[in-house]
């Protein structure tokens, strides 16, 4: 059987209907989904997420359940396209929106356009 070592994990989600697992991490990749017995069922390969922080799942059945991840990033951490914001994604892995304007300039609290400052939880 293949291993898989955890690094800096920092969140997960379980989806009960589904027995799924969804794993958050600070490292490749970003997301691992495991059933409740501890297979391993996929990882998303995504660039999109810079610093994760929380994960909040929204519905159970994966062909219309998003997820929702917080990206943390700080000015030293974050890129132009990651970092305090919030990104939602299929339940797959496939980007969808962020709330916030994301980047490593964006830090600070505004309405127009919102902004977040290290968002942590949804």
């Amino acid at each position: 059987a293949a291993s898989f070592e955890f690094q800096d994990v920092t969140d997960i989600a379980i989806n009960l209907p589904q027995n799924h697992i969804l794993v958050l991490q600070r490292s490749w990749p970003p997301l691992t989904l495991w059933n409740t017995n501890g297979t391993f069922l996929m990882s998303w390969d995504t660039k999109e997420i810079g610093y994760p922080h929380s994960i909040t799942l929204n519905g159970s059945d994966p062909s219309v359940a998003t997820v929702w991840i917080t990206d943390f990033a700080g000015a030293l951490l974050a890129g132009n396209s990651y970092g305090h914001c919030v990104k939602q994604f299929s339940y797959y892995g496939e980007f969808i929106k962020s709330i916030g304007k994301c980047g490593k300039y964006t830090n600070g609290s505004s309405i127009n356009p919102i902004q977040f400052y290290k968002v942590t939880d949804i």
